[in-house]
């Protein structure tokens, strides 16, 4: 059914008549063939939303539905309508429960459909129980690599003037940026489809992480970790955002009005901003003011995004800041960090468990 589904990036997949049609019939045999046989009590299905409504009317069995945005991933505009409506009487099903994955999927799910739906943040448990950082152990074991993480293809400029910048404080002699500091730069230094191994972000200094949406799985993966984390603050990330959306329209799926859908409603009334980016549309579907600015509008929603509520994260403004913070930062702090880090993790595990 996953393969069924094609590419998320590629809209026109989707979108062309009997897509519907063609993934009710692929998860009708994985039904018939893989799950009636076993007889489960319980079926948990995530992302994307559209394979829980086809799954919902395809069996009887109880289901936990956990919602990601964006939740219109995959729907075509001619079934957004018809999706939302089911999520709402999925609210109301028997055999139904539903559950958010972030304090930003439910406030989006209440927008969208006027729903108001608990939230639980993955706690990564297949992380958490056999990775950690080494370095918070001892200070005198933290490494000496600087992982940066972006997303091949939309982070590639920002990498370059990283490099740049690290070359050139180099030249000047600033001491942190001289070996044996290491800067590994995904997107220049390793092929396409590489990934990182946990064993090696075990062993690294520190993680910068370059975000592509409001909201990853890696993130809470890396916070399990216990990695310390580089993030970029939320101005930062707003103007990327725009950036990025402008020019390529591909990534911030949360925002990306490639998926907006909504049914309207009197509930809209208490959001300034709808969630998603029209930068360089014509007309924009906020209910609230006829002229949105674009970082204003993304900066509403990520404050309530992990990358905020979680509290133990290093922060950066600029190139210079991302290369001092990174490699500048004391053992010491990074090692209080992480174990801060660990501690907020299981509050929040303990929180998810009950």
């Amino acid at each position: 059914a996953f393969e069924a589904l094609g590419n998320m990036q590629r809209v026109e997949e989707f979108q062309g008549a009997g897509f519907v049609e063609k993934i009710t019939a692929e998860l009708r045999g994985i039904v018939d063939h893989h799950v009636a046989p076993r007889r489960p009590h319980l079926l948990v299905c995530a992302h994307p939303f559209l394979l829980c409504a086809i799954l919902r009317a395809l069996t009887g069995l109880f289901m936990l539905i956990y919602l990601a945005p964006p939740l219109l991933a995959f729907v075509a505009g001619g079934t957004v309508s018809w999706a939302l409506e089911q999520l709402r009487s999925m609210a109301l099903h028997a055999s139904t429960a539903l559950l958010a994955s972030s304090a930003l999927a439910s406030l989006q799910v209440r927008y969208q459909a006027g729903l108001h739906i608990d939230y639980v943040r993955a706690s990564a448990f297949h992380v958490a129980r056999r990775f950690h950082w080494r370095g918070r152990e001892r200070p005198e074991m933290v490494g000496n690599e600087v992982y940066v993480f972006g997303v091949s293809g939309v982070s590639k400029d920002l990498s370059v003037t990283i490099a740049r910048f690290l070359r050139r404080g180099r030249q000047l002699g600033i001491p942190f940026l001289l070996e044996p500091a290491s800067f590994v730069l995904k997107d220049l230094y390793q092929s396409p489809g590489h990934f990182a191994s946990w064993q090696f972000l075990e062993e690294v200094r520190c993680v910068v992480l370059l975000p592509w949406d409001l909201q990853l799985t890696l993130f809470p993966e890396l916070y399990a970790l216990g990695v310390p984390l580089v993030l970029p603050t939320d101005e930062f990330v707003a103007s990327y955002a725009v950036q990025v959306l402008h020019s390529t329209r591909k990534m911030f799926w949360g925002v990306n009005s490639v998926f907006a859908g909504r049914i309207a409603g009197e509930w809209q009334r208490a959001f300034p901003f709808e969630p998603w980016m029209r930068i360089g549309e014509d007309g924009a579907e906020d209910t609230t003011s006829a002229a949105v600015e674009p970082r204003s509008q993304l900066l509403h929603w990520y404050q309530v995004s992990d990358f905020e509520s979680f509290g133990h994260t290093l922060r950066f403004a600029s190139i210079a800041g991302l290369l001092q913070a990174s490699a500048a930062t004391p053992p010491e702090v990074l090692a209080a960090t992480s174990a801060a880090m660990r501690q907020e993790w299981q509050q929040e595990a303990q929180q998810t468990v009950c």
